[in-house]
């Protein structure tokens, strides 16, 4: 018996369809883990390493996000003159990660880091800066995080505007307890924060109801409020502190050990 053409024609479809299905797929990269205390970065094409040192996983993206791998590396080993090697396998690549103490100096942005990193993927080399995220020598030319009076000098990637009598925007984060405060250059700000790592966001952020006399005082104030909201990491470097959103640097600050009044 024959069948219909239009019949033969969906059974070979389906036929199809349950071979791809059925198919061997890629494995994709293991759940990586919080806790990462050490990020690197590089450029030309860009990429980013997480580590955890205490055991050794990591977590790469490489190629702008195009690619990303996450393994457990070898116990780390030191090499002469204090580099610190991790390597690592997984089903198709091969990884090396060498951390020099050395200064570096990221190629794009001009940021300074204490660490010089070189990382081998199937023995080809991309390199770049790091840094730990955790300790003193998260910044070793900033200040710390927390407890630090940080003064409002960029928003948007515009100078900050002061009052004549206005209180200067500044943000300081309570070195003893996730709470926050500052102020807009109009009223004061109060709020909690949550860190992990350079991880930050910035929660239950408000502030007093009194009323900016100058209009454009008054529109900074709801972009600087609006900023602090959308907030999810940060970056310190020659006390400067940066408050981003992916790549996107959402306002600057610079520490200063006496706020203006």
């Amino acid at each position: 018996m024959h069948l219909p053409r239009s019949t033969t024609w969906f059974s070979a479809l389906a036929a199809a369809l349950v071979a791809a299905a059925c198919a061997p797929q890629p494995p994709a990269p293991a759940p990586a883990p919080l806790g990462y205390d050490f990020r690197a970065v590089g450029q030309e094409p860009g990429w980013s390493l997480d580590l955890r040192r205490r055991d050794g996983w990591l977590h790469l993206t490489l190629d702008y996000g195009r690619t990303r791998l996450a393994a457990a590396a070898t116990p780390a080993a030191t090499e002469p003159g204090g580099a610190t090697v991790y390597t690592a396998r997984t089903d198709v690549h091969e990884l090396r990660v060498r951390i020099e103490p050395e200064r570096c100096r990221d190629v794009m942005s001009g940021e300074a880091f204490p660490a010089r990193v070189v990382l081998s993927v199937d023995g080809r080399e991309y390199r770049g800066c790091g840094r730990p995220l955790d300790g003193p020598e998260t910044n070793l030319t900033s200040p710390p995080l927390r407890g630090t009076y940080w003064k409002l000098v960029e928003l948007g990637g515009q100078p900050v505007r002061r009052g004549g009598d206005a209180r200067e925007p500044h943000l300081r984060l309570l070195a003893d307890e996730p709470r926050l405060s500052g102020a807009t250059g109009c009223n004061h700000l109060l709020g909690g924060f949550e860190s992990d790592g350079d991880m930050l966001r910035l929660t239950g952020v408000g502030m007093t109801r009194m009323a900016c006399v100058d209009p454009m005082l008054a529109e900074q104030e709801q972009r600087f409020v609006a900023a602090l909201q959308r907030v999810a990491r940060y970056r310190l470097a020659d006390s400067r502190l940066a408050l981003l959103v992916g790549t996107d640097v959402l306002a600057q600050f610079v520490a200063v050990e006496r706020p203006g009044g």
